[in-house]
């Protein structure tokens, strides 16, 4: 199955839109909410060599430089290496790997990953290189979606489960997100823990916006795992649905936080 198109965001017919929905989900009072515990979990006192990894348009690591961090944003995609700098011309965002992070072993204080992890199909390769940057006894603290926990209410049921299925089969991390306790354990670190919070909407307007919800169907049609007919009917479905105050999405989302060793 084709990954997400967050997955390669270069690859993109129109890259440029990925830009738009990260300031959208930075808007969004859920997600605003994540990251403050994000940041939150670093424990953060000042002075601390943080890498972002998967910085995106480098608001996050602007942040954190901004509280006396040395930050540095690490990012695979042009497009968004260009934002970044663009908007913040002072800030060092740096091309990489979220597989092999340009830093010397055993350097940095603290690894920050926001919704990284599902898009990384060597997950386990990844997150032991983020335990080799780490000083001993260095945080990374992670935030990911558990797409193997979505549910769509409000539509038809087999249609819904056949739409889940398929968009968490396009997250070619989505194994290590789902077990992440585990995944960290495997790679190296310790102290673990996850604490999950659930993502609810049951408005169409937000539930598109953030996600994509009412193309879905188009897209789980295309690839397969919907009838054609069932595909056809999904939007008009859900717009129904929503205008009953039947529609309803939910999703776990986990924040890892753990030790090197």
């Amino acid at each position: 199955m084709r990954p997400s198109a967050w997955s390669d965001v270069d690859a993109s017919a129109r890259p440029s839109r990925f830009v738009t929905g990260l300031d959208r989900l930075r808007n969004e009072p859920f997600f605003a909410e994540q990251k403050a515990r994000l940041l939150a979990a670093m424990e953060l006192r000042g002075g601390e060599r943080v890498v972002d990894v998967g910085c995106g348009t480098g608001e996050d690591t602007a942040e954190l430089a901004r509280m006396g961090c040395r930050a540095v944003g690490i990012e695979r995609s042009e497009t968004m290496l260009v934002e970044a700098r663009r908007r913040h011309p002072d800030l060092r965002v740096i091309a990489g790997d979220a597989h092999r992070l340009p830093f010397r072993d055993s350097t940095l204080d603290r690894v920050r990953a926001d919704r990284v992890v599902q898009h990384l199909a060597r997950g386990l390769d990844a997150l032991r290189d983020w335990q080799r940057v780490l000083r001993p006894g260095g945080a990374l603290v992670i935030f990911e979606p558990d797409l193997a926990t979505a549910r769509i209410e409000g539509v038809d049921r087999e249609a819904a489960e056949a739409v889940v299925d398929w968009r968490a089969g396009t997250r070619p991390g989505g194994a290590t997100v789902h077990a992440l306790g585990d995944v960290l354990r495997g790679a190296g670190f310790g102290d673990v823990r996850t604490d999950g919070v659930l993502l609810e909407l049951d408005d169409l307007g937000r539930a598109d916006g953030i996600m994509g919800l009412e193309a879905w169907g188009e897209a789980a049609g295309a690839a397969g795992r919907l009838a054609p007919e069932a595909a056809a009917r999904w939007a008009d479905e859900a717009r129904a649905a929503w205008a009953d105050g039947q529609l309803r999405y939910s999703c776990s989302y986990l924040i890892g936080h753990a030790r090197a060793g």
